[in-house]
């Protein structure tokens, strides 16, 4: 009796099997990174520094928090009028993406899955892209172009959710980011321009 049911079982073992899978698919179970596991040392670095010092571990939204951060930096040197030709904005941009690069992949052998939630440098070098060049305008303006840059790196809008799915490691987890933040920054640069050069109704103070 028992080996004429083993045959039977088979197909339906088979079938829950191939079922399992397309289900851990499409709830999307978090993708393992390659390599080794990164542990000790090198783990508790890529951490810390990934999350920029623990921005990322922040409860509910690591992000935003991240996002914030590195407005805060905007802030502070936009209040020093340190910024009024965008030159700081573009090098910390590009330190940011620079480092996002480099830490990426180790980041996601500390966490064991792709673009864990913890890493937030990818979103700091966005928020510099999305606020070059209006440190000297009216803060209204690098106000909107922060929660633009949230807003379409949150619903991943046009071409940024195909290249978060298609883009693996450091890049992808960079890119998407940096795509949002053009979004962000193109259209309120060119009202900044069109506002200011051809109305001549936006000053440069804050």
């Amino acid at each position: 009796m028992t080996s004429g049911l083993a045959p039977r079982n088979r197909p339906v073992s088979e079938a829950k099997r191939v079922a399992f899978a397309l289900l851990k698919e499409e709830l999307g179970e978090p993708e393992p990174p390659p390599g080794p596991r990164l542990e000790g040392f090198g783990g508790f670095l890529a951490r810390a520094t990934g999350s920029f010092f623990g921005v990322g571990f922040l409860p509910m939204a690591p992000g935003t928090w991240g996002s914030l951060a590195a407005l805060v930096i905007f802030v502070l040197y936009r209040h020093f009028q340190l910024d009024n030709r965008g030159f700081v904005s573009l090098l910390l941009f590009l330190l940011f993406s620079l480092a996002s690069l480099i830490v990426g992949g180790f980041a996601e052998r500390a966490a064991g899955e792709r673009d864990p939630k913890w890493f937030v440098l990818d979103e700091m070098a966005g928020v510099f892209l999305a606020l070059y060049g209006l440190a000297g305008y009216n803060f209204a303006f690098a106000g909107v172009a922060f929660l633009l840059f949230r807003l379409f790196d949150i619903t991943k809008i046009v071409g940024i959710r195909w290249v978060e799915e298609r883009l693996k490691g450091s890049v992808g987890i960079l890119l998407d980011d940096l795509v949002a933040a053009s979004y962000a920054n193109l259209p309120i640069r060119l009202g900044v321009v069109f506002l200011f050069v051809e109305l001549g109704w936006i000053a440069d103070s804050p």
